[in-house]
């Protein structure tokens, strides 16, 4: 057992290390763009087959299945304005070979911005902000068209959203964090994800099932020695090497010698006695690494909660 309290601090001083290296390399930037996608529908498959009777149509043509149209919000984050001296290259959606953007619309924006858009090449969709100043917002609707395909399962609104990548050469500005905007934060009941919930009843299974299988099998026990040795009554535990030897060791008392088991056993001068095994602080810390990691699954829950919850309350102001 592990008896060095300053073990324990310096594990915790590498984790708090990692923590603090990963949150300095995320926010390093002041700036920051959220783009959160609303949802993306496929006019065939989504409506076409699901209401017959219903005739849509683009461009005068019935609409086919390659055809998706897809809603997003663009959302300043960070901690600073963008200006137009700040941007090299413009928030720019992308697309590869064989996609193509077939009209954008910017339905709603935060009072006094002009953001505009441009379409290059049917494949980059680019936005323009004017002065973009932080907590404003931009909501935007697109159609696009996908390669038709027959050999995936994927959807298409699927296929649509893993093509898309996002890019940027705005100043003090890192890389457009992508999120799903999920139901109203504010209308759920629930803080936390069924994950940590089935992660928190894993470790209370874990911390009810420990007593009851000790019931079932008896404590752990260790063999406890009474050794007289020049002199000296002390108790020790007796623990085999692999080298074949015995190593005998104090328990309370700090000595420490090697014998082998025929040395060990022809010389009588100890008893032996079966006791409980104590508890030390080793046999806490599985129980402690799987609470500390709920935990950090909590917050976790907690941070993306209340950040949701922002988003919607900038979002409902335009």
């Amino acid at each position: 057992m592990l008896k060095d309290p300053y073990f324990y601090f310096t594990i915790l001083g590498i984790i708090l290390s990692v923590i603090g290296v990963y949150l300095a390399l995320r926010y390093k930037y002041p700036g920051r763009i959220t783009y959160a996608k609303e949802g993306a529908l496929s006019l065939f498959n989504d409506v076409v087959r699901t209401m017959p009777e219903l005739a849509v149509t683009y461009e005068g043509q019935p609409v086919q299945a390659n055809l998706i149209i897809m809603r997003g919000h663009i959302i300043n984050t960070g901690k600073k304005d963008i200006t137009d001296e700040m941007v090299s290259q413009p928030l720019t959606f992308n697309l590869p070979h064989g996609f193509k953007w077939r009209k954008v619309n910017i339905t709603a924006q935060s009072d006094g911005l002009d953001a505009k858009y441009e379409v290059k090449n049917n494949t980059s969709l680019l936005f323009n902000f004017g002065l973009f100043r932080c907590n404003e917002s931009i909501s935007f609707e697109a159609l696009a068209e996908i390669p038709s395909e027959t050999s995936t399962k994927e959807s298409a609104s699927f296929r649509l959203n893993k093509a898309i990548t996002i890019s940027h050469r705005i100043a003090d500005t890192g890389k457009v964090e992508e999120r799903i905007l999920p139901n109203d934060p504010i209308k759920t009941k629930s803080w936390i994800s069924t994950d940590s919930l089935i992660f928190l009843a894993y470790f209370f299974i874990f911390v009810i099932l420990t007593p009851v299988l000790e019931l079932i099998v008896g404590k752990p026990a260790m063999i406890e020695y009474t050794i007289t040795r020049d002199g000296k009554t002390f108790l020790a535990e007796v623990l085999p090497m692999a080298n074949g030897e015995l190593k005998v060791k104090g328990i309370k008392r700090d000595i420490k010698y090697y014998q082998t088991s025929e040395e060990f056993f022809q010389d009588r001068s100890w008893s032996a006695k079966s006791v409980m095994k104590k508890k030390g602080i080793t046999t806490y810390i599985t129980p402690a690494i799987l609470l500390t990691t709920f935990g950090f699954f909590a917050a976790h829950e907690l941070i993306e909660r209340r950040r949701a919850i922002k988003l919607y309350k900038l979002l409902k102001k335009i």
